[in-house]
């Protein structure tokens, strides 16, 4: 007879006192709904996994570059003092051509309180984080809220409704400067198809003004996206062999990802990163196999140090669960996760115009 686990059997029981005779189940909308959030909660909250993310649908999950009824931000949980008190709150770890960037937000904001028209502030770290969409979302069609925002040690107050965001994934800008030909690409995200993105704009680029003498990549804020696409991006420069990362599984199996195809599709002798403590993750897997095989300069300040990978699951109720599944290591086998991946040339005088660092 094979052996029931006791862990779902557990999980049930308690749902069925819960909801049969506890003295509060009335307050308490969609208990199994709750029961699940304060799971996924306490799990993160104990140090076990401070990436799970649980959401009532996919586009909750922040993994769309355009879409519509959304601010077109990315918020993470964070912590932020304001005159002498610690506030739980949110932080904006992405913005996007939104209504929340039009109101005057910015990346490093956290949102610690709001209210809806007509009522008083309340505080996120008052209501379970993960359930903090229905704190921050109008009540009604085409209300507004008003964000209370901690910046750089200031209070803010920004107010905006819900709309249509997108996100360019990819930019670019070539230039000639002292007879060289020189490539900026700003990868703001690894949500979209960056090696597609890239290589379009690159093989342009060489067709216009010839060789890229110079390729600069910033990757300064972008907080990732998916690994296929950052491994990609990657296997673009890197040579027959190379190894882009390797990642090892709760099991401790070991998988290594490396390049297969013959002669990288761009051939650039200086290659320079930028970064900053938001890049994190999908760009860290890049930077790391560019800076690991010699393939790049790296320029900035350390970077987030996220370097994890996650897998995303559908439950029944369409509800979407995300969750870490595997520890992701550089070429040269060692993990950045939580200590982030140290620059080449330490720097945080960013200029207007990254190109301006092209003297270093």
């Amino acid at each position: 007879t094979q052996a029931t686990d006791p862990v779902p059997q557990k999980i049930r029981e308690i749902y069925n006192y819960l909801s049969k005779d506890w003295l509060y189940k009335g307050s308490v909308e969609d208990l199994e709904k709750e029961l699940a959030y304060l799971m996924i909660s306490g799990l993160e909250d104990n140090d076990y996994d401070h990436y799970l993310i649980y959401t009532d649908d996919y586009a909750s999950q922040g993994l769309n570059i355009t879409g519509s009824g959304v601010y077109g931000v990315s918020l993470s949980n964070y912590y932020t003092e304001v005159d002498g008190v610690t506030y739980g709150g949110l932080r904006i770890s992405d913005l996007y051509e939104g209504t929340l960037k039009e109101a005057g937000a910015m990346i490093g904001d956290v949102i610690y309180a709001c209210k809806q028209e007509g009522e008083e502030y309340k505080y996120i770290e008052d209501y379970n984080v993960l359930d903090s969409s229905s704190l921050i979302r109008p009540k009604e069609e085409g209300k507004s809220v008003t964000f209370l925002i901690s910046r750089d040690g200031e209070n803010k107050e920004i107010t905006a409704s819900l709309g249509r965001y997108t996100q360019v994934p990819v930019t670019c800008n070539s230039y000639k400067k002292d007879g060289k030909h020189i490539v900026e690409l700003r990868v703001s995200t690894f949500l979209g198809d960056v090696p597609s993105f890239a290589s379009a704009y690159l093989n342009k680029a060489i067709e216009d003004n010839g060789n890229i003498d110079t390729l600069l990549i910033d990757l300064r804020d972008n907080g990732g996206g998916y690994t296929s696409y950052g491994r990609d991006f990657a296997k673009l420069f890197l040579d027959y062999g190379q190894t882009i990362y390797t990642e090892k599984n709760g099991d401790g199996k070991v998988f290594a990802s490396y390049v297969q195809d013959g002669s990288p599709a761009f051939k650039i002798d200086d290659i320079r990163i930028l970064q900053n403590g938001s890049a994190a993750s999908a760009s860290e897997l890049f930077i790391l196999a560019m800076k690991d095989n010699a393939k790049a300069k790296v320029y900035g300040t350390t970077s987030y140090g996220k370097g994890i990978e996650q897998t995303l699951v559908t439950l029944s109720d369409k509800s979407v669960l995300r969750f870490t599944t595997a520890q992701i290591y550089g070429p040269k086998g060692y993990s950045i996760h939580g200590v982030g991946i140290t620059p080449d040339y330490e720097t945080n005088e960013y200029k207007k115009y990254i190109s301006n660092l092209v003297s270093y």
